[in-house]
């Protein structure tokens, strides 16, 4: 998500952004990118709605402007209401337990108290499965707790910068970020899948 600001409680959703990975795999699904502009609100609507309006900041952050928002947006409840069916067409199981796993950087701590707060607002359900997240910068701190070379975790700092990271399009934008993430973590996935092919968990507590 591109939003206008940073605290959760008060951000406005401007874009979201959204690839599937196939889970066996590990690639993005050819096709499946997802990408909305979101119409914000202003003035006395916004201030009743307890949101902070867009400010010149967050543009020069995510580069998405008054205008274009005014001319391409579509309003939060359309928005949210199309990525809750895109995320449902991923849903092969057709059961809670079987839906999409969410996953991004920092998305505990910032996308999903957001989105929860805004499926509330509009009266929609979570599509997601309801227990299992994956916040990848939360893996990128287990990758490099012990790593002297690695000093901060920030996307732009440790993908983009320290992994070296080329944006296929503007970086701070929904889905070039998503794409970027959902690479750290297919990549991140596989080395797991190696190493823990070579261990035996069975009974490796016993005594």
């Amino acid at each position: 998500m591109e939003t206008s600001g940073i605290d959760t409680s008060t951000a406005q959703v401007v874009q979201i952004g959204a690839v599937c990975i196939d889970s066996r795999r590990l690639e993005i699904i050819e096709g499946s990118e997802f990408d909305v502009l979101i119409k914000p609100l202003y003035g006395e609507e916004c201030a009743k709605a307890g949101l902070q309006e867009l400010t010149d900041g967050a543009i020069n952050i995510h580069k998405k402007g008054h205008a274009l928002l005014a001319e391409k947006g579509v309003t939060l409840e359309t928005g949210l209401s199309n990525f809750v069916s895109y995320v449902n067409t991923h849903n092969y199981g057709k059961t809670k337990w079987k839906s999409p796993i969410p996953a991004g950087y920092n998305i505990n701590n910032y996308d999903t108290p957001i989105l929860k707060r805004d499926l509330a607002r509009t009266g929609l359900s979570s599509p997601f499965h309801p227990s299992i997240s994956i916040d990848v910068l939360q893996l990128m701190w287990m990758f490099f707790e012990n790593d002297k070379n690695v000093t901060r975790l920030s996307a732009d700092s440790l993908i983009r910068k320290h992994m070296g990271w080329k944006d296929k399009g503007e970086s701070h934008d929904a889905l070039g970020d998503v794409i970027m993430t959902a690479e750290v973590l297919i990549k991140s996935m596989r080395l797991i899948r190696k190493a823990v092919g070579t261990v035996k968990f069975e009974n490796c507590f016993a005594l």
